[in-house]
């Protein structure tokens, strides 16, 4: 739980940010908006709850960075070092606070109301579920990773460690990744002025270490070995039946 002076420190920060960018000149290009409607999606000044992060809804529509697919894009209650202010490859697509501006595709929006009922989703949604990340609760006791090893954190994102360790703009040990996929949230390593490492814009990703749920090279050679053992019991079978056959000739 945060101290009564790590909110007011948060507070400034954001404030901080609100000036900057009020300072700013605004030379953006304003995104036209989507004509169409989306009835399974949330509607524009509606309250949501996704993946433990809390916002209003602000935009709902195709845009420029998405392949035609549908975007939600959310004004975060809270500041995030994966999000921006609405705004992204030079247009505007909603007004919000710098690191509160955050987009949901659709697709991941809806995956959870088609396995279980709305008022489930939302109870769950509340306890500050992971189920829309696919989480296996098997996976939560802690997994020991090292920088740059290739690993998985418990929202899907996949991507090479770039950085451990603490940083200013919230407490706790915290990991920076390189996302193996470009991610309209993603940055470019560096956080409200301050490098930590450096990445492609869009690659850069923020964690908790807690949130670090696989380290991808360890499945892969489960994976790896686990194939090695069904060829080689097929194999052994193989000869087996052939053993037998030539026996009865």
């Amino acid at each position: 739980m945060e101290t009564v002076q790590e909110e007011e420190e948060e507070a400034e920060d954001e404030r901080k940010d609100q000036a900057m960018s009020e300072e700013a000149p605004e030379l953006l290009e304003m995104y036209e908006g989507d004509s169409e409607t989306y009835t399974d999606l949330p509607k524009i000044g509606e309250k949501i709850v996704f993946g433990g992060k809390t916002g209003v809804v602000k935009y709902v529509g195709k845009t420029d960075f998405s392949q035609a697919e549908p975007m939600i894009g959310i004004e975060l209650d809270s500041w995030s070092a994966n999000a921006t202010d609405g705004s992204l490859l030079g247009k505007r697509y909603f007004n919000s606070s710098p690191g509160k501006g955050y987009f949901v595709r659709k697709d991941s929006y809806a995956s959870l109301n088609a396995m279980i009922s709305d008022s489930q989703a939302e109870h769950i949604l509340r306890q500050d579920s992971l189920a829309l990340e696919n989480f296996d609760p098997n996976k939560v006791l802690g997994v020991y990773f090292e920088q740059n090893d290739h690993v998985m954190t418990s929202e899907g994102h996949y991507g090479r460690v770039s950085f451990i360790g603490k940083v200013s703009f919230t407490t706790g040990e915290m990991v920076g990744l390189i996302l193996d996929e470009w991610d309209p949230n993603g940055h470019n390593g560096t956080v409200r002025d301050e490098t930590y490492f450096t990445a492609e814009e869009g690659f850069g990703w923020f964690v908790r270490v807690e949130r670090v749920i696989e380290k991808i090279e360890t499945r892969r050679r489960m994976e790896k070995e686990e194939t090695g053992n069904r060829k080689t019991k097929s194999k052994k079978k193989k000869k087996k039946n052939h053993h037998t056959q030539k026996k009865k000739k």
